[in-house]
């Protein structure tokens, strides 16, 4: 059996609720750069390069040292670490002087299905982003003509 899992980016403006959403979104914003490099210094430094071994390597230090964001969150960036160390590998044996991977500061999140929820009032949509341990971060989506096309 052949199972294929279709990926759709969409970017939509959103707007928080509250100046609390607005500051827990940053705090996650710069728990996630953290999470992503104490997993990339911990992936190089073990020279791991299989996702099993990140996992039951990092996994429980992550979740030890930031046990209020979502499991999803915590996934996510010692995977992108393992992504980053590995594209850092194959350029390494191309070229002979490449530099390390760094974590720069990400706005960006991935969010996995299990993390948000998108809820349609009357004349409007809201998302709703778990943060974990039953925090959740809602925003305003303002939509445009090409959103609009995805919005079921």
């Amino acid at each position: 059996m052949l199972v294929r899992t279709v990926e759709k980016t969409i970017v939509l403006k959103l707007i928080p609720l509250t100046k609390r959403d607005k500051k827990e979104l940053l705090a996650l914003f710069r728990e996630y750069v953290k999470m992503l490099e104490l997993s990339l210094e911990t992936v190089i430094k073990k020279d791991l390069k299989s996702i099993r071994k990140v996992h039951k390597e990092i996994y429980p230090i992550l979740r030890e040292k930031y046990p209020n964001v979502h499991n999803k969150f915590v996934q996510e960036a010692y995977k992108n670490a393992l992504s980053m160390y590995k594209s850092y590998l194959k350029l390494k044996k191309r070229k002979k002087k490449v530099s390390p991977p760094r974590v720069k500061k990400k706005n960006v999140l991935d969010l996995h299905i299990d993390v948000f929820r998108i809820i349609k009032k009357k004349e409007y949509l809201l998302l709703r982003v778990s943060r974990g341990n039953g925090n959740y971060l809602r925003f305003l989506i303002l939509p445009y003509k090409r959103a609009i096309v995805f919005k079921d």
